[in-house]
């Protein structure tokens, strides 16, 4: 049976060889702590979901069309400002606009107001990709107004593929849905 301190002492050199073989390895990196410029997100919304309604429906030729959207932003966590633990988004705009303006990249601003009375303005760039068969639109920028004023955004809203098809109705399209996720770093 060892004493304490033989122990002690071997339990050591093991740490030291292990640090040794890491470094020697080039394994160290790959465990160090991220850089500095990356940052933890500071506000994690993972699950929520958004709705757009368009009246009258969305068709291949431009028109005038009023635009309801309405997000619930889900379970949010906040390592800043715990008290924010959900967030909602909506609102109404009259624009023109065509089935193919939906898959372009546009900018403009959209007001998330927390739980706590509080809102944040996001100043965006948006984006429309398409992955495995739904449609990813993807709101970028920075918080231009309120809490987490200068602080990076990113808003994903995850869709089915957009129905073009509606678009060439007489009705044409009138509704998306999907579900959303929003990080504030």
């Amino acid at each position: 049976m060892l004493h304490p301190h033989q122990a002690a002492r071997i339990r050591a050199r093991g740490r030291a060889v292990t640090a040794s073989l890491l470094l020697a390895g080039g394994l160290l990196p790959l465990i160090a702590a991220p850089p500095a410029s990356a940052r933890l997100a500071d506000v994690t919304c993972p699950a929520g979901n958004q709705t757009v309604s368009f009246s009258p429906g969305v068709k291949t030729a431009p028109q005038t069309v009023t635009v309801t959207y309405n997000a619930a932003l889900g379970v949010c966590a906040s390592l800043s400002q715990p008290s924010i633990t959900s967030g909602t988004s909506g609102g109404t705009v009259t624009v023109t606009l065509s089935c193919a303006d939906l898959l372009s990249t546009t900018t403009g601003t959209q007001v998330f107001t927390w739980n706590t009375g509080q809102s944040s303005t996001l100043a965006f760039t948006r984006t429309v990709t398409n992955v495995n068969g739904q449609t990813v639109i993807t709101l970028r920028g920075k918080i231009s107004a309120g809490l987490f004023t200068g602080r990076t955004a990113v808003f994903t809203v995850v869709e089915p593929v957009l129905d073009l098809t509606a678009c060439q109705t007489a009705a044409g399209l009138t509704s998306q849905a999907g579900v959303t996720t929003l990080l504030i770093t």
